[in-house]
């Protein structure tokens, strides 16, 4: 014989489970837009050069592991300071014809005309690039960088 609830029954066939539905669509529209900014959004780079002094002129030069060219972005930074990072752009390169410049050293300036005062304590940052951060999770947080080449001997 049978057990029967009908109270119970009755609850369960009313219940349209409206909230529950709305709860479900709020979340996978969350997912799929953390998902779609995940994919999409892209993140910078960034490299940190060793060495960086300003020079009696004021110029900047540093030595980066990452390859540089006139056309990567290259911020100079002040530590302890609040200030933002000062956008520069690069002035020289050492290679095979430029013989005041030691190899592996960059030289660049703030891209306003600008001149540091020489001896102020400063750091380069080189932005080698952007990646998405769904790719950077992938990959563990480990990202091949760019890495700079010697010149060739004459």
């Amino acid at each position: 014989m049978a057990i029967s609830f009908p109270q119970s029954t009755q609850v369960i066939r009313s219940d349209r489970l409206i909230p529950t539905a709305l709860a479900a669509t709020i979340a996978a529209v969350l997912i799929v837009g953390w998902g779609l900014w995940g994919w999409f959004s892209r993140i910078p780079l960034v490299s940190l050069c060793s060495e960086a002094r300003v020079t009696a002129d004021g110029m900047v030069t540093a030595r980066c592991a990452v390859a540089v060219d006139a056309g990567t972005t290259v911020e100079i930074l002040t530590p302890g300071a609040s200030a933002p990072p000062v956008v520069a752009v690069v002035t020289r390169i050492a290679d095979r014809f430029t013989m005041d410049l030691a190899e592996g050293l960059i030289e660049v300036a703030p891209s306003d005309g600008s001149r540091l005062a020489p001896g102020t304590a400063i750091g380069v940052r080189v932005v080698t690039g952007t990646i998405s951060p769904l790719a950077y999770l992938m990959s563990g947080g480990v990202v091949q960088q760019p890495t700079a080449t010697s010149a060739p001997a004459p």
